[in-house]
C-alpha cells in the first residue's frame, strides 16, 4: 500500500512539472518580425531588411511607407506591406500587433494616374500635433496609413484606409487624437470627499450653577461654542496635506475607449440629404367640395340670367 502511495505521488509531480514547463516556456518566448524592402527600393539606412527581434506577444509595430527609398527615376511607388508569399494586391495594416514570427515584403505599384494623399495628426479641434506626411499612389488605390505615436495622446484608430480620387483635397487621412487624462492620486480623491462631508454635530452647552452670574454664563457658553467650531487651517496643516499627496500611490489613468485597429473612411456614414416631400394627390373630399362649389356657382349664374330675361320682357 505504501509503495502505491509513493508511486501516485511521483506520478503527480511528473504531470504537474510537465504542465508548468510549457507555460513558462511560452511566457519567456520572444518573437521576430522581418520586413524586406524587395527589388524596387531600400530602407533609409541602406539595408534590404528591417529586423524587429526580442518582441513579446502583443507588442505593436508601426511601419511608415516613407521608410522606403525608391531607386532614382523609379516608375514605382510604395503601396504598403504584404505577408511574404502573398500577392501585391493583399496589402495589410502597417501598424499591427505581434502574435507570431512573421515576414513581410514591401508591395509596389506602377505609377499611372498618380495622385498625392496626406496624413494629418490633429486633436479634436483640428490643431496640428505633428508634421503631416505625404504619399503617392494611383487613382482608385486604397492604401493603408499607420498612426504615429504622440506622447500623452491616443488616436481614434491605429490604421486608416480610403479610396484615392483624382482630387488631392479629397485624399486626406485625418488621425484625430484625444488627450489621455492625467492620473489622479488617492489623496486628492479622499480630500475631495472630505470637503463634501457634513460638519460635526454641535454639543449641548454645559449647565451652569444657579448662583452663577449672567456674565459668567455668557463666557462659559461662548467658550463651549468656540470649542465646537472647526479649527482654521494653518500653514503646517497645508504642508502636511501636500506631503501626504506626494507620498500617496498614484492610481491608473482613466481608461479611454481603445482605438480601432483599422478604420475605413469610405464607410464613414454621411448624413443623408433632406428628402423633399412628395406632392400628395387631392383627397376625395376635396374633389367633392370643389364639385359642389362649381355646381352652386353655375346655378347662381343661370338664376341671374333668367332674372335679367324676365325684366327685359
Amino acid at each position: 500500500m505504501k509503495k502505491i502511495r509513493i508511486f501516485c505521488l511521483v506520478l503527480c509531480l511528473i504531470l504537474t512539472g510537465g504542465l508548468l514547463v510549457p507555460a513558462a516556456a511560452k511566457n519567456s518566448y520572444t518573437y521576430t518580425v522581418r520586413i524586406y524592402a524587395g527589388a524596387q527600393g531600400t530602407f533609409a539606412d541602406g539595408s534590404d531588411v528591417l529586423v524587429y527581434d526580442s518582441l513579446s506577444y502583443g507588442d505593436r509595430i508601426n511601419f511608415s511607407l516613407n521608410q522606403v527609398s525608391l531607386k532614382e527615376g523609379s516608375k514605382y511607388y510604395v503601396k504598403g506591406i504584404r505577408e511574404a508569399g502573398h500577392d501585391n494586391s493583399e496589402v495589410g495594416p502597417t501598424s499591427f500587433l505581434v502574435t507570431r514570427d512573421i515576414d513581410y515584403v514591401v508591395a509596389y505599384g506602377v505609377l499611372g494616374s498618380a495622385v498625392a494623399y496626406t496624413a494629418n495628426y490633429v486633436d479634436g479641434a483640428g490643431n496640428r500635433l505633428a508634421e503631416s506626411e505625404t504619399y503617392y499612389g494611383n487613382e482608385g488605390d486604397k492604401p493603408v496609413v499607420a498612426y504615429i505615436y504622440i506622447e500623452g495622446w491616443q488616436p481614434q484608430a491605429y490604421n486608416l484606409t480610403k479610396t484615392l480620387t483624382d482630387k488631392a483635397e479629397d485624399n486626406v487621412f485625418d488621425f484625430v487624437y484625444t488627450k489621455i487624462p492625467a492620473p489622479q492620486s488617492q489623496a486628492a480623491a479622499s480630500t475631495a470627499a472630505e470637503s463634501t462631508a457634513a460638519p460635526p454635530a454641535e454639543t449641548a452647552p454645559e449647565e451652569t450653577p444657579a448662583d452663577t452670574s449672567a456674565a459668567e454664563t455668557e463666557e462659559t457658553t461662548a467658550a463651549a461654542g468656540a470649542k465646537n467650531e472647526p479649527a482654521e487651517p494653518t500653514a503646517q496643516m497645508a504642508q502636511a496635506a501636500e506631503t501626504a499627496v506626494q507620498y500617496e500611490s498614484v492610481e491608473a489613468v482613466t481608461a479611454l475607449a481603445p482605438p480601432a485597429e483599422l478604420l475605413d473612411l469610405d464607410a464613414v456614414s454621411v448624413p443623408p440629404a433632406a428628402s423633399v416631400p412628395e406632392k400628395s394627390s387631392p383627397g376625395p373630399w376635396l374633389i367633392v367640395g370643389l364639385s359642389a362649389a362649381a355646381l352652386a356657382a353655375g346655378t347662381a349664374v343661370l338664376a341671374v340670367r333668367k332674372k335679367r330675361k324676365s325684366h327685359e320682357a
